[in-house]
């Protein structure tokens, strides 16, 4: 499965594109549950066509995943 993924402006975090039908009140979020997942690669790449701002980038599950991880473990929230 694949997520749209983009820099926060002006930080480090990431922020997915967020599927409308779990929540209206945001279009992006840094949470992987809220995420719009696909499960082409080509349907990915059509909805991303439409974004310029902020890096937008096509990531894997596992990929938008690892990049919390990391994160979380940089700000020192992880578990160790």
């Amino acid at each position: 499965m694949y997520v749209i993924a983009t820099d926060e402006k002006g930080g480090d975090r990431t922020f997915f594109l967020v599927d409308r039908q779990k929540t209206k009140e945001f279009w992006w979020s840094p949470s992987l549950k809220l995420a719009m997942k696909f499960y082409k690669k080509s349907a990915a790449e059509y909805s991303i066509k439409k974004l310029r701002y902020n890096n937008p980038r096509i990531m894997t599950v596992e990929e938008a995943k690892n990049s919390l991880q990391f994160a979380d473990l940089s700000e020192g929230n992880g578990n160790w």
